[in-house]
């Protein structure tokens, strides 16, 4: 469907409908529409790890400083920011800090809470925030879980529990958890 003949593809998600995928080459984010095999520039960004939300157009995509790319590893433990963007076009808008790790964006089935890891707190630790119609936060980020290490998450489709992998020492995974969510 998408090949490689352009440059490598970083990451790519569903559009919730199943119409189209959301990708990224190079330093551009693009949509793939399936029915007719358009590709559509939407932003200029070295994203990864994007989550298309359920419940609106827009994208929310882990970004990376610079110095993520030096090596296969820094990637995952280097700051990087969580944006949003328009799936339409347009500026992503940055809704996490660009000094710690923030990375694995899960939307909630209303697209009103964006579900995330961050280690602004030392720890890798499980946070979401409200996120505003236009992809801008609303309030500050909101502290799920102390001292876990997560690595990644995934939220079950009911959004009554999250299943989280931990991260050992040396960065291997050493088990994947599930939580209860309750009322937030």
């Amino acid at each position: 469907v998408i090949s490689g003949a352009s440059g490598a593809v970083l990451t790519a998600t569903w559009s919730p409908d199943g119409r189209r995928i959301v990708f990224v080459r190079s330093d551009s984010l693009l949509i793939y529409t399936i029915a007719n095999g358009e590709t559509r520039f939407v932003a200029k960004q070295r994203a990864k790890e994007c989550a298309w939300s359920p419940a609106r157009d827009v994208i929310a995509c882990t970004v990376s400083r610079d110095f993520a790319a030096i090596g296969a590893n820094m990637g995952n433990t280097g700051s990087c920011t969580i944006t949003v963007t328009p799936a339409t076009g347009g500026s992503p808008v940055a809704i996490t800090d660009t000094a710690s790790l923030n990375t694995s964006p899960v939307w909630s089935p209303d697209g009103v809470r964006l579900y995330f890891v961050s280690d602004r707190n030392r720890t890798r630790d499980i946070y979401y925030l409200h996120v505003a119609g236009d992809g801008h936060a609303r309030g500050k980020p909101h502290r799920l879980t102390t001292g876990l290490d997560v690595a990644s998450i995934t939220l079950a489709a009911d959004e009554n529990r999250l299943a989280y992998a931990e991260v050992a020492v040396g960065g291997q995974q050493r088990r994947i958890s599930v939580m209860a969510l309750i009322e937030h």
